[in-house]
Parts: C-alpha cells; structure tokens; sequence
C-alpha cells in the first residue's frame, strides 16, 4: 500500500519540479528528467508491474504539464523502464554509476523515441541538430539527475518500510540461523 502512496507522491512532486526547473538552451532546451529516473528508480527496484505503473503516471504526469499528445512519454517511460528492468539482475542496482549510466541512456533513448513518435504523428518539423543537441543534454541530465531521484526515493522508501536496508536482513538471517541452528 505505500508502494503506491510514496509513488503518488513522488510522481506529484517530481511533476511540479520538472515544470519548475529551467530549460537549458545550450542543450537543446532540455530540462532535468526526474519523472524520467522515478521511472528508472522503479524499474531498478521494483517488479515490472510496478515499473509499468511508475511509467504511466509518470508518462500521463509530463503529458499533461507539456503540450505533448498524451500518452507519448507513457509510451516512451514504459520502454526506457522495460529496457533497464532487463538488467535488475546483473548491475548492482544500488550504486551511483549504475543508475547514472541507465539514467544517460535512457535520457537520449526517451528523447529519441519521444521525437520519433511526434515525427510520425507529423507534429514537429525540428532540424536534426536540434534534436542530437537535445539528445545529448537529455542523456547528460540523466546522468546526473537519475542518481539524485534514485538516493531521495530510497530513503523515502527505507523510511516509510518499504524496504529494509541489507544490514536489518543480514540480522534477521543470523537470528533465524541461531534459532534453527
């Protein structure tokens, strides 16, 4: 149940600070995506069924404070978090670098496929440079950004007993090993 109260939450307030924080022209006026690393949190931590939600609230979040089609970042949310959830189980899904480098790739590949999905739809007419530029600050702020969401939403989650930190399960297994044993 506070799985879905802390996502509610944090999805709200990311909402509101990614439409509050600058745009950066040198980049191709990307913003930071933090909707983008909730996502990316969930798909590292979580199963894809709740990656999946985090994706379409997050995705209908940025829509609707954007005047992009609705349903767009969903989409866009929903294969960047599928993508990085393939590798939950290989990376060390609690450190920095690992979610720096999902966040930089999956900041250049939803901004890619975000302006794909508004070429098709015939909605944009913008000179490739642009979109490299773009593409290329989304990933750096990504980079950057992704970490940041991941840290804050950790401990919000430790906190609220979403999850326990490996030292309080490192105590219950030597309990039930002395218990057992």
């Amino acid at each position: 149940m506070m799985t879905w109260v802390i996502m509610l939450l944090a999805v709200t307030a990311a909402g509101v600070l990614q439409t509050e924080l600058p745009a950066f022209a040198w980049l191709g006026q990307a913003k930071p995506p933090v909707l983008l690393g909730i996502v990316l949190y969930y798909a590292l931590q979580r199963t894809r069924l709740v990656m999946a939600v985090a994706a379409l609230a997050a995705g209908l979040m940025q829509d609707v404070l954007s005047p992009l089609p609705l349903g767009a970042s969903a989409c866009g949310f929903g294969l960047a978090g599928w993508y990085v959830s393939r590798f939950r189980r290989v990376v060390l899904t609690e450190s920095m670098l690992t979610q720096g480098f999902f966040g930089l790739v999956a900041g250049m590949g939803f901004n890619l496929v975000l302006y794909g999905i508004l070429q098709l739809e015939g909605r944009i007419g913008i000179p490739v440079r642009r979109v490299v530029l773009k593409t290329i600050g989304m990933g750096g702020l990504g980079l950057i950004c992704t970490p940041i969401v991941c840290f804050l939403l950790g401990k919000l989650d430790l906190v609220v007993g979403n999850i326990t930190m490996a030292a309080e399960v490192e105590e219950i297994s030597d309990e039930f090993e002395e218990a057992i044993g």
